[in-house]
């Protein structure tokens, strides 16, 4: 009658359960988890249950010491094997590692010396899952094993990709570098390691850029046949890994790594790396050449061929690179919502780097377009939080700067504060320039002058403006948002103190003012929304330095307000409105009458 409905017998209340338990030996609870594990595997096997894999390794993996016969042994590592990359996909590192380290333990050495490629493939995730799950001693330790079998190229190349990651998550910039550079020499790979050498094959690299896209066109990258090639898919690996470290401690290698990953997925087909490749490339087209259209289509097909090659473990990744080109032709709102989908995409599938810097560069975007100081600082306490528990060092320490930042922002006026603040910077400063760190120093510097140019302090503007200009200049900086608001703080502050240059500086100004002027014009043409605002202020203090009509200045400023959306950029509203009102009292009185005549009519 009932043979039909599914019936289930569980405990009225757990503390039964273990009271039950208590009383049962180890080996007879043994014994019951060994029946119990073999009559899901029946079911599993037969009906093939895949909800019943975790229910059925974990009863088995408590009765494993009853197990003698090799071949039921070798199932059972083969099920946890199984087991942890379930696990992994769903992002249960810590669970994962568990079942690769039992699937280890349940053959000796010399059984699994008869499948040599099936225990480094063992030993190879299990060190990726002791890394994803904060594991480091253990993902190294298992990396060093690794490296005493490893048989082939590819396989030495493997483990270097792992070591790599590792390093990243202790800041160790450089040593992830050399890492890389040395793997890439068993592939006859040989990365430029002076600054010379290297701009010379960024030159060459843009140029090959450009004429892939006439030849190709960005459309047809999309339709590209896949990578097949071992060889190069390590390479690509390799090099892709290697983007953080670069991105971060040394601009310019960026920059070729990137061209570099462009020219094998041109030569030798697409595979998923090409994705975050096209990204990292646009940003390129954008800083580089200024070619911000084409830049933003090239980040768009990086989603085309995303979901073409279904590669969406890597889509934490692309969202990210996106940001850095999207700000540069829509709305930065569009750059938020790609934040926020890079670290939810990131935590769903595992690419906690990507997630971690997402998180923390979209603290700096809000703190750029003027968000209320109180949401801000919300948000970054928030982050940090998150942050502090996965501990990656970088994006802990820039969540940490800007939370830094937003408390100068709101204390700024109290005195004993202010003294404090001063010892603060010393020490922030130290521990920049001991990451090695050129991004982060220079958005340091920026973030300062940003303040100083906000509560009028145009000397203390200048000081920090000038170490921003020096390190943009030697590091090679690839853009990002607060570069281009560093450009229109450089602006105001030659106009602020233009009356006490002597002819020969006033000559020498007037050219950087033209030169930032123009750079700001070009952006403004690419996105109004984000830029338009930074042009005509800069443009209205230039009017004035220059003597301009009076209604061409009021024009200017009024632009400026108009161009501010309701929601965006209070911040430089405030800025805009009280030079606008420092304007008027200059005026001759005359001035004034014209003026006011004309508003009037």
């Amino acid at each position: 009658m009932y043979k039909d409905v599914p019936i289930r017998f569980c405990f009225t209340h757990d503390r039964v359960r273990q009271a039950i338990y208590s009383l049962i030996t180890d080996n007879e609870r043994a014994q019951i988890h060994l029946s119990i594990g073999y009559i899901y595997l029946e079911v599993f096997q037969e009906e093939e249950r895949t909800d019943l894999l975790y229910d059925l390794v974990n009863h088995l993996n408590i009765g494993r010491p009853l197990i003698h016969n090799i071949n039921k042994r070798i199932e059972l590592s083969d099920l946890n094997i199984l087991a942890g990359n379930t696990a992994k996909k769903s992002t249960a590192f810590a669970a994962a590692e568990n079942y690769f380290a039992i699937a280890q333990s349940l053959l000796p050495e010399e059984q699994w010396a008869k499948t040599p490629e099936k225990y480094f493939k063992l030993l190879l995730e299990h060190a990726n899952v002791a890394l994803l799950s904060g594991n480091l001693t253990l993902s190294d330790s298992l990396c060093n094993q690794l490296s005493d079998i490893a048989q082939s190229n590819i396989d030495k190349a493997a483990i270097s990709i792992i070591r790599v990651q590792i390093l990243e998550y202790q800041s160790k910039h450089q040593e992830a570098i050399d890492e890389v550079r040395r793997s890439l020499r068993l592939f006859d790979i040989h990365l430029p390691e002076n600054d010379q050498e290297v701009v010379q094959k960024i030159h060459e690299g843009i140029f090959k850029l450009k004429n892939y896209l006439d030849r190709i066109t960005i459309d047809g990258l999309k339709k590209l046949p896949e990578m097949k090639d071992p060889e190069k898919i390590i390479i690509m690996q390799m090099v892709f890994q290697m983007v953080p470290a670069a991105y971060q401690s040394n601009p310019q290698l960026f920059v070729l790594i990137s061209l570099m990953m462009f020219e094998l997925t041109c030569d030798h087909g697409v595979s998923p790396l090409s994705c975050k490749c096209f990204t990292d490339c646009a940003i390129i087209l954008g800083s580089a050449l200024g070619d911000y259209e084409t830049s933003y289509r090239l980040a768009k097909a990086a989603f085309s061929l995303l979901n073409r090659l279904e590669a969406e473990a890597f889509r934490a990744a692309v969202c990210y690179g996106f940001t850095f080109t999207s700000y540069m032709r829509a709305h930065y709102s569009e750059s938020l919502s790609y934040y926020d989908m890079s670290f939810y995409k990131g935590l769903e599938t595992g690419d906690i780097h990507h997630a971690a810097f997402a998180l923390a560069d979209k603290l700096l975007l809000l703190l750029y377009t003027g968000k209320n100081l109180a949401e801000c600082i919300k948000e970054t306490e928030n982050a940090i939080t998150y942050l502090n528990k996965i501990n990656i060092s970088m994006p802990q320490l820039l969540a940490q700067i800007i939370h830094y930042m937003i408390q100068k922002f709101k204390l700024i006026h109290n005195e004993k504060k202010e003294r404090s603040f001063y010892k603060k910077d010393q020490e922030m400063l130290e521990t920049l320039k001991s990451t090695n760190d050129f991004g982060f120093l220079c958005r340091f510097y920026i973030l300062n002058t940003y303040l100083n140019i906000i509560y009028g302090r145009m000397d203390d503007a200048e000081k920090w403006n000038n170490m921003a200009q020096e390190m943009i200049h030697s590091a090679g900086l690839v853009q990002d948002y607060s570069v281009i608001d560093h450009y229109m703080f450089q602006g105001l502050i030659i106009c602020s103190k233009w009356t006490n240059l002597c002819e020969n500086e006033k000559n020498i100004a007037r050219e950087d003012l033209s030169n930032i002027q123009q750079k700001l014009k070009h952006w403004m043409e690419n996105c109004p929304a984000n830029f338009a605002h930074k042009y005509y202020l800069l443009t209205a203090e230039i009017a004035i330095i220059d003597g301009a009509a009076i209604d061409t200045v009021d024009e200017f400023f009024r632009k400026a307000l108009e161009s501010i959306g309701s929601n965006d950029f209070i911040q430089f509203r405030a800025l805009c409105n009280e030079l606008y009102g420092q304007f008027w009292p200059a005026l001759k009185e005359s001035g004034v009458k014209i003026l006011i005549l004309r508003i009037t009519k």
